[in-house]
């Protein structure tokens, strides 16, 4: 029996409050009292807002590698698994890289923001400001590493579904290990994010 992946648990990850119609209040009273950290609180909006988009691609790309997962590698037909298989394999691939492309695009903005911030001249902004970068940049770190874990899932499946097609012994099957690794990665990004979010709040408050 293989672990199936927590997909609930990773569809509910990125949850970051500046979507929120009560944040964006916020960050617009945040601008009106502290009109210097205009700027800086539009293009962490912007930032936010562009991460949270990420996670249709995050569903689509859990839900990508659940599928091409072999569920059992006893009595696999090699014609299934060249018809259905590999290409779910391939799509998932595809997903990944789409995901870590829109992930490394963030990374780019972040370094704006972080020109931003550090630009900044009073401490009692710039000071929650590079809090809030400090997490976000934690929180990009752990979205790449579930990527990165995928994408060992996946060659371990792809290892899998070659050896069988050509009748060769089966490799080491580490995949409810990666399971479990993802597993872990995914619970540690919730608790990032509950971390960004609260950073994030002490900005608006300032």
């Amino acid at each position: 029996m293989k672990k199936t992946l927590s997909l609930l648990l990773i569809f509910n990850i990125i949850l970051i409050t500046a979507t929120s119609c009560e944040t964006s209040q916020s960050a617009q009273e945040a601008m009106k009292r502290t009109p210097s950290i205009q700027p800086v609180v539009s293009s962490m909006n912007e930032m936010i807002q562009q991460e949270n988009q990420n996670d249709t691609l995050l569903q689509k790309m859990a839900a990508s590698v659940e599928e091409a997962k072999l569920k059992t590698i006893s009595n696999q037909k090699v014609t299934d698994l060249e018809q259905n298989m590999i290409p779910k394999v391939n799509q998932a691939k595809s997903q990944i890289a789409e995901y870590k492309k829109a992930v490394e695009s963030v990374q780019e903005r972040f370094k704006e923001v972080k020109q931003q911030v550090n630009k900044l001249t009073n401490p009692s902004i710039q000071q929650p400001a590079q809090r809030f970068l400090t997490d976000f940049e934690t929180s990009i770190q752990t979205e790449l590493s579930i990527a990165t874990k995928y994408e060992e899932l996946l060659q371990n499946q792809s290892e899998a579904i070659q050896a069988i097609i050509k009748s060769k012994p089966l490799p080491t099957d580490n995949s409810d290990q990666l399971v479990t690794e993802i597993d872990q990665l995914v619970s540690l990004f919730q608790e990032q994010v509950k971390k960004l979010n609260a950073s994030y709040q002490k900005v608006l408050s300032v």
